[in-house]
């Protein structure tokens, strides 16, 4: 992630953004990578650091957008975190192991993994 950030100041600005598009925003859906690198991006813009400040700000429209649409469709009450929050453990995805461990920590996420680490959701928070 920190590479494509960095790209967008370069001259791979156009794959930069495709691959931060792709693997931020899925389905009108955010991760939890997302909010880390909108801090980072944020900071380039301000410093004009980018290749192509309207692509960016058009990222950042999406990604904001998909975050709108999150939210109304959360049943949950919204909780703003702060970063030492959003750094806890609990919070994060297992590391990436093998395609098994990833199959039941996506697929049922209560099961037990190889790893050790269980899977959450949304009422776990």
């Amino acid at each position: 992630m920190p590479k494509l950030i960095n790209d967008l100041g370069n001259e791979n600005h156009a794959w930069a953004v495709r691959e931060l598009e792709r693997n931020l925003e899925h389905q009108d859906g955010l991760n939890q990578a997302t909010p880390f690198a909108v801090f980072f991006i944020v900071k380039m813009l301000k410093e004009n650091a980018v290749r192509d400040q309207l692509t960016v700000w058009g990222i950042l429209r999406k990604f904001d957008e998909a975050a709108a649409f999150q939210m109304r469709s959360d049943k949950t009450v919204p909780v703003l975190l702060d970063w030492d929050q959003l750094l806890d453990e609990r919070r994060l995805l297992p590391v990436y192991i093998d395609e098994y461990n990833d199959e039941i920590f996506w697929g049922n996420g209560t099961q037990r993994l190889k790893s050790g680490i269980h899977g959450m959701h949304a009422h776990d928070k």
